[in-house]
């Protein structure tokens, strides 16, 4: 009874130190995840403790450790006298057994956790790689919005904005300025139905449509392929035009030039393709580059646009003479953010980089317990097999015969948890890439290094245990037992 009350003491005493520590270093790693934030202007997470999130974790914690400490409690409470009279052990074979089936499922909890993070740290190099397709440097990208109860119009808008863009471009320092429906790098799209005019059987199809100024593309620096760019006479009146990108083209006219063809989207009126743009990423990253189609922002005028300025240096001490500039127009306009695009292209792969950081927080943890566990176990199996080494010592065995017995058994219990995590890292990294497009598989150089890994940090944790049973005497062991 009063082993009970002493494994149960012990248990009220290091579940609220776990706690509290648990708290602490939560609450210090979500303020660390929102200064990493490249773009916290637009963030859309919530990293914050909450009393929901704080009380599951609390009874979850409670939950476990009278799981985990309830058992010893009830072990010390009941022992096998016959075993103990015997042999002056309490169990030992189902205490062996248990602590190793508990090492097993802590290699496979590492095992698992280890390769997700390699997966995530080779998807964001493969991200990192990635060519863009334009220029971000020296760009600074802004978002307004207009009151809802002015500029009703759309030469009202089109105004508007020409006013805007004329007022950024006599700020000193400015090169370019151009707008567009969706701004690059912020994850929106606009969708629309379009078709081929003439080409038989082709039903409309779903397309990414933006609408911009002439200069956006000198902006960004994305080159002209074939054809002709946007002009000033590009305007409303004038013939309908529109460019598309490279991956148009090529699904829908199969390596033939599109220029001169004929389409049509949302209005159903006929415009003449005049060019053609190089694919470049505009939504996100991770994901392949849609169809696009561009047309000029004064023959399909859109009330929500973006802006990007191209600026000679460095374009964040322009952010408040743009302001300024913007404001000398309309004081009334909301200026969501005034931002570099370098940092919206950081913001695609923040997420990867978020998910990364904390896998490989979860499988050092993973790996350390992992390796105590192993150390634990196998010091306690060597202390209670003192007169077993002796007597194959005296038998013949040699202290490298020992040392290689014991690694081995080490080694076995790690193989076993590898062999079991598998199918569950597999499923694991296909659940990570149905949240997160561009999540890629882990590669056999992450397979085969997370396996040398857990093998070395075995050999490691069990080297101890093992130099020590091989130093048995075993003339004193055999006189203990």
């Amino acid at each position: 009874m009063a082993d009970d009350s002493l494994v149960v003491d012990r248990k009220r005493l290091i579940g609220p130190i776990g706690w509290n520590l648990g708290i602490a270093l939560s609450s210090l790693r979500c303020r660390a995840l929102v200064r990493a934030s490249p773009v916290r202007n637009i963030g859309v997470f919530d990293f914050g403790m909450n009393a929901n999130l704080l009380g599951f974790v609390v009874l979850l914690s409670a939950g476990t450790m009278l799981m985990v400490g309830s058992f010893p409690a009830l072990q010390a409470a009941t022992p096998d006298l016959a075993v103990f009279l015997n042999t002056g052990l309490t169990d030992m074979r189902r205490s062996t057994r248990i602590g190793r089936l508990l090492v097993v499922t802590q290699v496979t909890i590492a095992f698992v956790l280890v390769v997700a993070a390699g997966a995530s740290i080779r998807s964001v190099m493969e991200l990192n790689r990635v060519e863009l397709g334009f220029d971000p440097g020296n760009v600074l990208s802004i978002r307004i919005t207009i009151p809802e109860d002015q500029y009703r119009k759309n030469e009202e808008l089109d105004r508007l904005y020409t006013s805007v863009i004329d007022s950024i471009e006599s700020v000193l320092g400015v090169a370019h300025a151009g707008s567009i429906n969706n701004l690059t790098m912020t994850g929106a799209d606009r969708v629309g139905l379009l078709r081929v005019v003439g080409q038989p059987g082709a039903d409309p199809v779903e397309v990414s449509l933006r609408s911009l100024s002439p200069h956006y593309f000198d902006v960004l620096s994305v080159p002209l392929v074939s054809g002709r760019g946007l002009t000033e006479r590009d305007r409303q009146g004038a013939p309908l035009i529109a460019l598309v990108n490279e991956t148009f083209a090529r699904e829908w006219f199969f390596g033939r030039s599109p220029l001169g063809a004929t389409i049509a989207v949302w209005d159903d009126r006929p415009r003449r393709i005049v060019g053609v743009i190089r694919d470049f990423y505009e939504v996100q990253i991770e994901r392949p580059i849609k169809s696009t189609a561009y047309l000029p922002v004064a023959q399909a005028p859109t009330r929500r646009r973006g802006l990007a300025v191209k600026v000679n240096g460095d374009p964040t001490p322009l952010a408040l003479a743009l302001r300024r500039a913007i404001w000398v127009v309309d004081p009334a306009l909301t200026i969501d953010f005034v931002l570099p695009m370098t940092d919206l292209v950081s913001n695609q792969t923040w997420m990867f980089k978020m998910m990364t950081n904390m896998l490989g927080v979860f499988a050092v943890v993973g790996l350390t317990i992992g390796a105590v566990g192993i150390y634990g176990v196998t010091s306690y199996g060597v202390a209670r097999r003192i007169g077993e080494i002796g007597l194959r010592m005296a038998l013949g065995a040699s202290r490298r015969d020992v040392l290689a017995m014991i690694l081995s058994e080490g080694l076995g219990r790690t193989l076993i948890g590898i062999v079991l995590g598998l199918p569950l890292a597999i499923a694991f990294i296909s659940a990570m890439a149905t949240r997160l497009a561009g999540m890629r598989a882990a590669g056999e150089i992450v397979w085969l290094g997370v396996v040398l890994l857990l093998l070395a940090v075995t050999t490691i944790a069990c080297c101890q245990p093992a130099h020590r049973g091989s130093q048995v005497d075993p003339a004193c062991a055999l006189r203990l037992e």
